[in-house]
């Protein structure tokens, strides 16, 4: 097993000082863990290592979430672990909520305070919030999307309608279709339906931990989603006949829904799409079920330890991550290089240009940059974000157990539904 490295920096001129008599301040320790699989937090700390000489950084590095994630449970239950904590919300597996209920994290809302609100995407920092309090501050995000053809988008007249009735509508006109499906599942969590239920913008749990389940709007998404499990035979077998196969998948798919990091995302597609097909491509974000908004999905975000000796510096660590400079020079399905949107407004903006200026990686050549109407999307994109919300696995455990069986067919929606409310109270009591 690959051992955790540790490096422990200090530079404070202590030969210097002993020189010239001069008395030198003790030097501050910030502590902090992170995976070498997560190139945002690899690239931050060792930056901000070089910028702050007068510090000394303690950093843990584990090659990935699930070793970290048995240490770091086992120091914060003791009250320990280190002064700053991150988090990959595909990858950790932690429980956000309940570690800020438990009195893990740190309340942020005075650091808060001080934080130039024009600066950053301020409905995605709000997702941070748990109870009344900022405990989360969010420094990345992602939404999930769906790519097609412009030439299938005008056949069938698609412009304006929400993905949740076009996927319907399609999985219809395709039935007797055996050899064509409605679309691709290449995104990273088995919590569908939960992840549906946060993408539209019905979160089952509130910031304050209370349920917030609209049962006719649950219901609603939850025949969305059965929708998908009742193609999932016909997507299988197209994506293993047309494995590596482009022009076939797509030929026979009528959508690819992704949650790869959606702004170099963009880029890689129009150029696929271009090349390979000789189509125009077309990426929607799926929105609100109720609205035109998006939902962000937080992917990286961070908190400062309740037991931290230095707050202070763990706060001024953290928002060092949050304004950290984004590079969209990656392959998308290279996972220890992938970086997502961050939530500062200057570099959202900063990324928008690489991508509209800058060749990228393709799938067999160059991804040539962003065409202005693309360019202006992903500037719209931005503005249309109407809330986020950090991913809860717990949740999206049991909602997936208790409603799976509706999904597959193998159960009725009352019973499936009636059995979640019941494990939702239970959680939520404990």
């Amino acid at each position: 097993m690959k051992k955790a490295k540790i490096i422990s920096v200090s530079v404070v001129l202590l030969g210097m000082a002993l020189l010239s008599g001069c008395n030198q301040k003790e030097s501050k320790k910030i502590s902090v863990y992170r995976v070498e699989t997560d190139a945002l937090y690899m690239s931050a700390l060792d930056t901000y290592q070089k910028e702050n000489p007068g510090l000394e950084l303690e950093i843990k590095t584990f090659p990935n979430y699930a070793e970290m994630k048995d240490q770091l449970n086992t120091e914060l239950m003791s009250g320990k672990g280190p002064d700053v904590l991150l988090y990959n919300s595909l990858q950790s597996e932690a429980d956000p909520f309940k570690l800020a209920k438990s009195g893990t994290f740190l309340s942020l809302d005075n650091y808060m305070e001080a934080l130039p609100s024009d600066e950053y995407f301020m409905e995605i920092m709000e997702a941070g919030v748990i109870n009344g309090s900022q405990y989360i501050l969010p420094l990345s995000w992602n939404i999930l999307q769906t790519y097609s053809t412009q030439k299938l988008v005008n056949e069938q007249n698609y412009r304006g309608q929400t993905f949740y009735t076009v996927l319907p509508k399609e999985a219809e006109r395709l039935v007797t279709e055996n050899d064509c499906a409605v679309c691709s599942l290449q995104f990273g969590r088995a919590d569908v339906l939960n992840y549906f239920a946060e993408i539209s913008g019905l979160s089952v749990i509130d910031s304050s931990g209370s349920l917030l389940i609209d049962e006719n709007s649950f219901r609603q998404l939850a025949e969305f989603t059965k929708v998908i499990y009742d193609n999932v035979n016909k997507i299988q077998g197209i994506v293993q006949r047309y494995r590596n196969d482009f022009v076939g998948a797509t030929a026979h798919l009528s959508f690819l829904l992704e949650d790869y990091s959606f702004m170099n995302n963009l880029r890689y597609y129009q150029s696929v799409y271009s090349k390979s097909l000789g189509e125009e491509m077309v990426m929607n974000p799926v929105t609100q079920l109720n609205s035109k908004g998006i939902t962000a999905q937080v992917i990286q975000y961070g908190a400062v330890n309740a037991n931290s000796k230095v707050p202070d510096e763990a706060w001024k660590l953290l928002l060092a991550v949050a304004n950290t400079s984004v590079s969209t020079d990656f392959s998308k399905y290279d996972e220890a290089k992938v970086y997502y949107a961050p939530v500062k407004a200057s570099l959202y903006n900063d990324c928008v240009v690489q991508l509209s200026t800058q060749n990228g990686k393709g799938a067999k050549g160059p991804a040539e940059p962003l065409d202005e109407e693309n360019t202006s999307l992903l500037q719209q994109i931005s503005q249309d974000v109407a809330m986020a919300v950090v991913p809860n696995v717990s949740i999206g455990n049991l909602v997936q157990e208790c409603m799976e069986p509706y999904l597959i067919g193998n159960g009725d929606y009352e019973s499936c539904y009636q059995g979640l409310m019941n494990k939702l109270e239970l959680y939520l009591d404990e």
